[in-house]
């Protein structure tokens, strides 16, 4: 029998899955009965917790340091931890014992606490994470401050980043009246601070102060001074603001009310205000959005023109590639996608998407009733409108509206003539849609008009040209500006909504066909299809300027618009 073990020459390694969890509940079951525990563990209240000493120092480096070394407690039967809650120390010795805990809203504050004082990482982790899953308007001030308590880094990032990205929310809540006066200073003073209006953080920081009036009195001119007056409205400064018994019975806040006051009555440039800041929280910037291509590379994204470097950025990847697609704004900071064809299927889509330039991430919606190529999109009373456009075998009458409160594609009231490729805007609370193409690559001078209170298509003054494929835009209260198009025609040109008629305009320097335009600071932005220029054109003067730019990137399948976005997204570690 020897001689046949020695014949074994090929060595066995054995190993059991089943041992760790057998031991964790051997030892649980142990711990339970008081069978081989070494040690106890005393709590507030007279709560008292058996265990094995070697179970402690193995799961926690808290106790590892407290037992193995030369501290009192080492020799001791009984330890004594302080500040932390009975049933946070059941739930970490269940954890240690089981490799199971159950976090709730109730416990999850105090368990975080406790893993954090007894260095059970993993615990305190999990119980961050929680809580950022959880977050709200309500409650994310309290989570940040928490996290920064206990040195929670990610989860004070990610809070922080919540609490300014849903500011004019959060500064509703209770939680914001009770913010310290540094963290406040800390978030006002933040360039990533997203308001709509100036005027709105002003209004949040009076009433942090008239939270607690007796307290907060003294330390308004201190927080007074991060409101950047240089971006609130003349006429709010002088009735609202400068009227302010906080602002009036300080000297210093008077002072830089006058000095904004004094910016604002001064032309653009022709004075710096030495105290006031005039530096916009949000950038406002032109996004192209779509399939592109770069030295050979042929990809989608949203791409922004920052004009400090003047040069294209990515800011993150489209979720499809597709051209043909129709492009709007929907406030400030959110940008919808829908129809086009994907290039990878050739054939129309339904799919729409958000964007939203604040999180810097897409959202996929509620798909439209019909698959749309060259479809047409425009806001209007905060719906969305998609006009026109064809699938494989149709130019399509139908007309849906998007309800961004519901997620909802309704059918309104079909255009009197189907088109393809029809440029389309708003203005003055109507939809307006300009030539396109009612047969196929046939362009047209037919203008649409739609009034969303009687559901009612009638149609306006014709355009000067005929145009397909051309590029529209919206500028003041009155007037709608149309370029390009596949007949290259040079000139722009101008419709009055209250006199219905049609003006030309100069044409850009650079013949510009099938470009992109958007309005940019009160002027008309145009932008090439390769990628290498753009015409700025000036509605006052009639007069384009060209700007020339070293990356090229054709931008001609793209759809371009004017977008708000966080100063942070220019960080050059943040760029493609």
């Amino acid at each position: 029998m020897a001689g046949s073990y020695a014949s074994m020459a090929v060595e066995h390694q054995f190993s059991d899955n089943r041992l760790p969890t057998s031991l964790m509940n051997r030892l649980s079951e142990q711990r339970r009965s008081g069978k081989f525990c070494d040690i106890t563990i005393s709590v507030e209240g007279g709560f008292q917790f058996k265990a094995h000493r070697n179970v402690l120092a193995a799961f926690s480096p808290y106790f590892d340091a407290m037992l193995s070394g030369s501290l009192a407690e080492s020799r001791k039967d009984v330890v004594t931890l302080k500040e932390i809650a009975p049933e946070s120390v059941r739930l970490l010795l269940d954890y240690a014992y089981t490799n199971r805990v159950v976090i709730t809203p109730d416990n999850v504050q105090d368990l975080l606490s406790a893993a954090d004082l007894l260095e059970i990482t993993v615990i305190k982790e999990a119980a961050c994470q929680y809580l950022a899953n959880y977050m709200d308007v309500s409650n994310c001030i309290g989570i940040h401050c928490f996290g920064e308590l206990h040195s929670c880094t990610q989860l004070q990032i990610k809070s922080k980043e919540y609490i300014l990205q849903n500011f004019p929310e959060v500064s509703a809540q209770s939680e914001f009246t009770s913010l310290p006066k540094k963290k406040l200073i800390e978030l006002i003073s933040d360039d990533d601070l997203h308001v709509e209006k100036e005027e709105d953080l002003f209004e949040a920081v009076v009433r942090w102060c008239s939270a607690e009036p007796d307290l907060r009195e003294c330390a308004f001119p201190e927080v007074f001074k991060h409101v950047r007056l240089g971006l609130i409205a003349p006429s709010f400064l002088a009735e609202r603001v400068e009227t302010l018994d906080l602002v009036r019975k300080d000297a210093s806040s008077m002072a830089l009310t006058a000095e904004a006051k004094l910016y604002h009555s001064f032309s653009k440039g022709c004075y710096i205000p030495e105290n006031v800041t005039t530096k916009p929280r949000l950038l406002e910037v032109i996004v192209a959005v779509g399939y592109m291509e770069s030295f050979g590379r042929k990809y989608s994204a949203i791409e922004c023109f920052y004009p400090v470097e003047r040069r294209w950025k990515t800011l993150t990847d489209f979720p499809s590639r597709i051209w043909g697609h129709g492009v709007a704004v929907g406030g400030k900071h959110t940008l919808y996608v829908a129809g086009g064809q994907l290039v990878s299927e050739c054939r129309a889509s339904p799919r729409t998407w958000s964007y939203d330039s604040v999180t810097n991430c897409w959202k996929e919606l509620s798909e439209m009733r019909d698959a749309r190529s060259g479809v047409g999109l425009a806001m209007l009373d905060g719906y969305l409108y998609a006009v026109g456009g064809a699938d494989e075998y149709n130019w399509r009458t139908s007309v849906e509206r998007y309800d961004p409160a519901t997620n909802r594609w309704t059918t309104v009231a079909p255009i009197r003539k189907a088109t393809i490729n029809a440029a389309v805007t708003a203005q003055g609370g109507f939809l307006y849609v300009v030539g396109g193409s009612p047969i196929r690559r046939s362009p047209s001078r037919i203008l649409q008009k739609y009034d969303p209170k009687k559901n009612e298509w009638t149609e306006a003054a014709p355009m000067i040209a005929a145009r397909y494929d051309a590029t529209i835009c919206a500028v003041g209260s009155s007037h709608i500006y149309v370029l390009g198009g596949t007949d290259d025609h040079p000139f722009m040109e101008c419709y009055d909504v209250h006199t219905n008629t049609w003006t030309p305009k100069s044409a850009p320097n650079e013949l510009i066909s099938s470009s992109g335009i958007a309005v940019l600071h009160g002027k008309i932005v145009a932008c090439s299809d390769n990628g290498d220029s753009m015409e700025v054109y000036d509605p006052q003067k009639d007069l384009w300027t060209t700007i020339n730019y070293d990356e090229i990137t054709s931008h001609a399948y793209c759809g371009y618009a004017t977008l708000l976005v966080r100063r942070s997204l220019f960080q050059e570690d943040k760029w493609k």
